[in-house]
């Protein structure tokens, strides 16, 4: 099985060259360097606020958890919090405020909401809390990669008491892979359908970094060997694929697969203490940010740049798209109709329109993150005519955030 799995890798490695040939040979959008087009003359610090202040709305006491709709939906709802959870992570390392802090322990009990113990003291993740109190089930890698996220930016930046509630949860996630073959698990004990981590020859490269940045993590905050010897095991069987978990070719991809693949490659990059190892790791980051640089991507770059000066020159194209962010606008899924006006452009792509540059954020459809979604869609919500969905703006306050805590937007800004 050893020579099945290295001659998949190699494959892989290759079609990961091939598809970022065919990308860089034909590439039909532009790079987002188009005026500003702000609605309103804010402050980001004004905007901020705004967006802070409707955050509560999205608050549910009773799980600790803050919603990414309303009404509530538990299906992304693991994914969501532990984002939220690493915005106020980056909030507080940059105010050092008690109210601050008791949001980040709030939200750390909510990313505890998201492990669930049937009996005994086996613990697994779960998507997300119903409003009549049940759970789905169902979870799946692209939750974990939520909130691992969360669990790193609680330890890094909270205090002393969040880091050791750090350690519990990287500890109930870690113990779940261990125990059951890399594989996110239902209560009888059978792997969820996308919650496989490592699948031999068929491994996914997003899903493999995910999982060796649970096992580093939990390494580096327990120093339990049992964590540091299967990342060492898993690290040597598929080495080389790890540079290639975001994957795409002709620019036709899942549009979260960015956010995640960033998401795993910065908590490796910081921990990783082999420099071979970490060249590898760096590797990923930077190719995932290159595939991204051309509609300057907010989260992506912040978590690049926490890492590594690169591409400096792109901050401004990156804040554009705060500046540009209205939270009457992100109010819900109501349709949005932009081919029809003249000073637009827009062509077809993969059956749907697409505009070479970014449009506005205010001029877009809003949705639950825009960093996860299309950056290049013109039409949204086509024939909903009454919003019933409402989005929080965390997307703008993770952003933000994160580039406050590495200078990069100031305090009066």
């Amino acid at each position: 099985m050893k020579i099945v799995i290295w001659i998949a890798n190699y494959l892989k490695v290759g079609l990961a060259w091939l598809s970022d040939g065919v990308n860089w040979a034909y590439d039909p959008f532009k790079e987002f360097t188009r005026p500003d087009q702000v609605k309103y003359p804010e402050k980001l610090s004004e905007k901020e606020a705004k967006f802070s202040t409707d955050m509560e709305r999205f608050c549910w006491p009773a799980r600790c958890v803050y919603l990414y709709t309303l009404p509530g939906n538990s299906g992304d709802q693991c994914l969501h919090h532990g984002i939220y959870t690493a915005m106020m992570a980056c909030k507080y390392a940059v105010l050092k405020d008690e109210i601050t802090l008791g949001k980040l322990k709030n939200c750390a009990l909510g990313l505890r909401m998201h492990q669930v113990s049937d009996s005994g003291d086996e613990i697994r993740l779960i998507r997300g809390w119903r409003s009549d109190g049940t759970y789905e089930d169902s979870v799946s890698n692209d939750q974990a990669s939520g909130h691992v996220l969360g669990i790193y930016f609680l330890w890094k930046y909270g205090d002393i008491l969040s880091r050791n509630m750090s350690r519990g949860l990287i500890m109930g996630l870690a113990n779940e892979l261990l125990a059951n073959n890399n594989c996110l698990i239902f209560a009888d004990g059978t792997p969820t359908p996308f919650g496989k981590f490592t699948d031999s020859y068929l491994t996914d490269p997003l899903n493999l970094t995910l999982c060796l940045a649970i096992y580093k993590l939990a390494y580096e905050m327990t120093s339990d060997v049992r964590y540091g010897v299967i990342y060492d095991e898993i690290l040597a069987q598929y080495k080389p694929i790890i540079p290639y978990a975001n994957l795409k070719l002709l620019w036709w991809k899942q549009d979260s697969c960015a956010m995640r693949a960033a998401i795993h490659y910065t908590i490796l990059c910081d921990l990783e203490k082999d420099h071979d190892t970490q060249r590898q790791y760096l590797k990923g980051l930077l190719r995932t940010w290159r595939m991204e640089r051309k509609v300057a991507n907010p989260f992506v770059y912040f978590l690049m740049r926490r890492i590594c000066l690169y591409d400096p020159a792109y901050e401004d194209r990156v804040k554009r798209h705060l500046r540009e962010m209205t939270l009457e606008d992100k109010y819900g899924n109501v349709e949005r109709i932009n081919s029809t006006r003249s000073d637009i452009e827009s062509f077809t792509w993969g059956g749907h329109l697409r505009s070479p540059q970014p449009l506005p954020r205010w001029q877009m459809g809003a949705q639950d993150n825009f960093d996860g979604r299309n950056f290049s869609s013109v039409d949204d919500w086509i024939g909903n005519k009454v919003a019933d969905t409402q989005y929080n703006g965390g997307d703008f306050l993770m952003d933000y955030w994160g580039l406050r805590s590495i200078g990069i937007i100031g305090s009066d800004e």
